[in-house]
């Protein structure tokens, strides 16, 4: 029996209990019993009484008699059940009441206990409804604590997310917005007019006196700036030694503030050097786009000039392009013509195996005994319509490459394939052809690309046929976590921008930290680029980095390597 009591005690702990009996000297001996379990014991002498206090507060187990005046347990039961059909309710009835008793069963009564009282049977009874009560009190309370951890969780992942998109908007050095913040005010805003701000000694101050000194002196410019700037001016940080101020003023009024902040800048001493700083500033309109193409270009003519300040003017353009793209024009179209665009292997390498786990394909273009990068081709392919004959022809050998090896590899895709809308079939003829299989196969996309109809329907369809898709340069529009949402993404690729110095700054390691926290989360798998020496690809591998890319571990090369480990070029 004192085994029984000390059970009972643990499983009805924290119950509470509602006890409806309408004889006075049955109601109180039982109480009496029930609180020596719980002190959470309600009674009620009717089931009108009975359900008027359950409706005020429900208790966790009802033990009801079912002949009552004013309102039987009977129908206390049924109102209950209709409120409540999960309601746990124990019924007392006496031997003669069988007909009731068969009722409160098939309505769905957890216990029953017949009169006179049996105190083994209804601390059997209790016990076994007690349990019931015991697991489902467990359970909410630990769907409870789920739930409250679910939203610690939420919010801090919201508060990373916002720290991340602040450092990815804002430049910790001058606190400014940079280009990513720039570029989303763009959309939002209309600006007329733009000034760009190259100082022009600044590599000189970095190398002669340290670079704690050339930082320190760009922060104080940038101060300067913005002390010269009226209020609708916006200044924003684009890179270590340049700036952009947009505004909706025309170019005479953008004008006239350029060249009070270039007398700024040039009265600015660097303290404890003593050392003065000189700029050179472009002032051009804006359109549809922002000018940076214009900036620069201006800034060069100036320079060469020599002048401070200078507007742009179309005639720079129109004579920059006539001598540069017309060349690579001409280049590009002999090249195809003549077949001579190559691809280059670069090894993706599994940080866990230290094996490479697959190549990027890079294109190259064979001139003569040269073999010219991208950089320089790339804008007059896209000019001249000619994007998807390359990477047509890059394809082809890519898969022609593989097709004796077990390796997977990694294929560029531009915008311009996608609106060519030959990728799905073109590939899987490729994947006939050479025995590859399409899961072998990464298509390698920028975030900056739309959620074209177009563009969102292929991505599917490509998936479908066993393809995989990766995210290219993530970080540089802003890291757009969107994307992951939106996209079928396979592989998340980290913009070199925050690897290449993430053992020694930390503000790209809390920026690459947070991305491979939301991938894992969604599932996708992580590759860093540009990983150039051993601190840094120590530091990715400790922070949970999925593969790695870079020169440490091999430079892109025109033939496969027979190795699959690597080596590296430290």
């Amino acid at each position: 029996m004192q085994k029984e009591i000390t059970s009972l005690m643990d499983l009805l702990r924290g119950v509470s209990i509602l006890y409806v009996e309408d004889e006075i000297a049955m109601r109180q001996t039982l109480r009496t019993l029930l609180e020596k379990f719980t002190p959470l014991v309600e009674e009620a002498s009717n089931g009108k009484e009975a359900f008027q206090k359950w409706q005020v507060e429900p208790a966790d187990l009802i033990i009801t008699d079912l002949n009552m005046p004013i309102m039987g347990g009977l129908e206390l039961i049924h109102k209950i059940k209709e409120k409540d059909p999960f309601q746990k309710i124990i019924v007392l009835s006496a031997y003669g009441d069988m007909k009731n008793l068969l009722e409160a069963i098939n309505v769905g009564v957890d216990g029953y206990i017949l009169k006179p009282l049996d105190i083994h049977a209804f601390f059997s009874t209790l016990q076994r409804v007690g349990r019931y009560i015991r697991l489902e009190k467990e359970n909410k309370e630990y769907k409870e604590y789920l739930e409250k951890q679910l939203e610690l969780y939420k919010r801090e992942l919201e508060e990373k997310n916002r720290q991340l998109l602040y450092k990815l908007q804002y430049d910790s050095l001058t606190s400014l917005p940079n280009k990513n913040r720039l570029q989303l005010d763009f959309q939002s805003k209309k600006f007329n007019s733009m000034i760009y701000v190259d100082i022009d000694n600044m590599d000189f101050v970095n190398i002669n006196f340290g670079f704690h000194v050339g930082d320190r002196a760009i922060a104080q410019i940038a101060e300067k700036i913005g002390e010269s700037l009226p209020a609708d001016f916006f200044l924003y940080h684009i890179m270590n030694d340049e700036f952009a101020i947009l505004s909706q003023q025309d170019l005479h009024s953008s004008l006239a503030v350029a060249k009070k902040i270039a007398q700024a800048i040039e009265e600015f001493t660097i303290p404890d050097i003593g050392f003065n700083l000189t700029s050179t500033l472009a002032v051009i309109p804006v359109e549809e786009k922002i000018p940076f193409d214009k900036a620069h270009l201006t800034i060069k003519k100036a320079k060469e000039s020599d002048e401070r300040v200078l507007c742009f003017k179309e005639d720079f353009f129109q004579e920059f392009h006539k001598k540069d793209l017309a060349f690579w024009i001409q280049k590009v179209q002999d090249g195809l013509k003549e077949d001579r665009f190559i691809p280059y292997f670069q090894p993706i390498v599994d940080t866990k195996t230290k094996k490479i786990e697959r190549y990027e394909v890079l294109s190259r273009l064979k001139d003569d005994e040269t073999i010219v990068s991208p950089a320089l081709f790339l804008d007059a392919v896209r000019f001249s319509g000619l994007m998807p004959k390359m990477t047509r022809s890059i394809i082809q050998k890519s898969f022609e490459a593989f097709a004796s090896t077990s390796l997977s590899f990694s294929l560029n895709i531009s915008q311009e394939d996608l609106r060519s809308n030959y990728l799905r079939s073109y590939l899987l003829e490729q994947c006939e052809k050479y025995g590859i299989e399409p899961h072998r196969v990464v298509l390698e996309i920028l975030e900056s690309m739309g959620n074209e109809e177009y563009n969102m329907l292929q991505f599917k369809k490509l998936k479908e046929s066993g393809f995989l898709i990766a995210i290219d340069d993530f970080g540089t529009q802003g890291a757009n976590f969107l994307r992951l949402h939106q996209w079928p993404v396979d592989f998340l690729k980290i913009d070199g921008i925050f690897i290449k110095d993430i053992d020694k700054n930390q503000d790209s390691f809390y920026i690459v930290e947070t991305i491979i926290h939301y991938a894992k989360l969604k599932g996708i798998k992580t590759v860093a680029e540009y990983v150039h020496n051993d601190k840094v690809a120590q530091k990715l591998e400790e922070i949970g980095v999925d593969y790695v890319q870079g020169f440490y571990f091999g430079e892109p090369r025109r033939e496969l390597r027979k190795e699959n480990g690597y080596q590296s070029s430290s």
